[in-house]
């Protein structure tokens, strides 16, 4: 078994049981295969992880994200990097500013409720790995919830009653579509939305998973994108769902970070959620992201006449 020690790594909780935080990486001499084992089981173990002053080039961002899987190219095309497929930039390059959104009396703008990457298809992401280049003075934290912590705090019964269960999920964008997990009673935009995306079909997902590598169940859903149970009654599939996302965005499982210069966040998306929390209208935050490939189609577009 590799140690940190092996690998010259300082290894630490992120918080409680809840993620790990990595120092010590230098990406400038590229990364050898006994550390990219050592992290790629830290990561299956943990399910967050911050790489913490870990400098890097847009080169070395997608040498790092190599170790943990195949990368992707996202299917928002709004979102890729001109020139450089295999990151995406957020917000997305040459559109107009994003208009602010009025969450009763807190204004932000790019902001994107709680979610699992690309639920709304059949193939949600494996994992993607994060970095802030341009930080704001305020706002623009990144939230994180482990689904398989979650779980784990379910009873039983809950458990049980869940286990063969699907629910439908469907493309949203912020704000006025959002069914649970909303902080806001009211929400108001200010003008059109500044980046038009594709369409997508209804998709159904497994509301419990099984990870393909570690074997750990999680809750698999994604409150952005929640419509319904399939084959439930609506008062009791609102019930349901209402009380699985509470559950999960309880602070125990919950991780809030708050951006430092040089930093990299890596997630497995097949046992978290994650929200971005905004910025004040008129400031900057410029991140990258790339996006490792799903290993196995996890949903099925939900047939309307059925």
């Amino acid at each position: 078994m590799i140690t940190q020690e092996d690998v010259g790594l300082k290894v630490s909780p992120l918080k409680g049981d809840l993620g790990a935080v990595v120092r010590g990486l230098d990406m400038s001499c590229g990364i050898d295969k006994n550390t990219e084992e050592f992290l790629v089981e830290l990561w299956l173990d943990k399910g967050l992880i911050l790489f913490d002053d870990c400098p890097v080039t847009a080169e070395q961002h997608i040498e790092l994200s190599r170790c943990f899987g195949e990368l992707e190219i996202h299917p928002l095309t709004a979102l890729r990097v001109p020139g450089n497929d295999e990151l995406i930039q957020l917000p997305p390059k040459g559109n107009l500013p994003p208009p602010a959104c009025h969450y009763d009396d807190v204004v932000r703008s790019n902001r994107i409720h709680w979610h699992s990457d690309m639920m709304y298809t059949t193939y949600p992401t494996r994992g993607a790995l994060l970095r802030v280049l341009e930080i704001p003075e305020e706002a623009g934290e990144t939230g994180y919830i482990d689904t398989a912590l979650a779980y784990d705090g379910l009873a039983k019964d809950m458990q049980d009653k869940i286990e063969n269960l699907d629910a439908v999920h469907s493309f949203i964008e912020e704000g006025d579509g959002v069914l649970y997990g909303k902080h806001w009673k009211t929400f108001r935009r200010d003008g059109e939305r500044s980046v038009k995306y594709e369409t997508f079909p209804d998709v159904v997902h497994s509301m419990v998973s099984v990870h393909p590598q570690s074997g750990r169940k999680s809750l698999n859903l994604s409150p952005l994108n929640l419509r319904y149970v399939l084959g439930m009654d609506a008062t009791e599939s609102d019930e349901l769902l209402r009380y699985l996302v509470d559950h999960c965005l309880q602070d125990a499982y919950r991780y809030v970070h708050h951006w430092q210069p040089n930093q990299i966040i890596l997630w497995d998306n097949l046992r978290t959620f994650h929200s971005a929390y905004g910025i004040v209208p008129g400031a900057k935050r410029l991140a990258q992201r790339t996006t490792l490939k799903n290993i196995g189609a996890d949903g099925y577009v939900l047939d309307k006449a059925s």
